[in-house]
């Protein structure tokens, strides 16, 4: 369902029963909502709503912004797990580390780099955000 285009602006307008607070989209072509400030003890509160009430079409862009942002890092994020996936899979069939003589220390270190506990550490929350990033896009 699309909404009455923005932007939105309010018009305080005096009423023979009640002073309310207008909406107006385009320029003051459309009305797209009124509210009535009955109280003046409301008038703080009637007015934080319609400048909340205003601000809608904005609210909607940087939401939509937000979702399309989300999207790109989810697959940049997916993209890197996978590319450490396939590394940690090459290094462990390709690499003994107690077959590398004097390298087998930077080996060893490379492989536990790789697919070790500071690795698994990080993968799990970034794996857990790509999780909810997704379910949003």
């Amino acid at each position: 369902m699309a909404h009455t285009p923005g932007p939105w602006s309010i018009q305080y307008q005096r009423g023979l029963k009640a002073d309310a607070y207008r909406i107006m989209a385009r320029n003051g072509e459309w009305t797209v909502c009124l509210g009535p400030n009955w109280h003046a003890e409301h008038a703080i509160e009637n007015l934080a709503n319609a400048d909340l009430i205003a601000a809608a079409p904005e609210m909607v862009a940087e939401r939509d912004r937000l979702k399309a942002l989300v999207a790109e890092l989810a697959g940049a994020l997916d993209a890197t797990l996978r590319l450490i996936r396939r590394t940690q899979d090459r290094l462990s069939m390709h690499l003994q580390p107690d077959s590398c003589g004097d390298d087998g220390e930077v080996l060893n270190e490379l492989l536990t780099m790789f697919d070790g506990p500071e690795q698994r550490a990080i993968e799990k929350p970034a794996r857990a955000v790509l999780a909810r990033a997704k379910e949003i896009w």
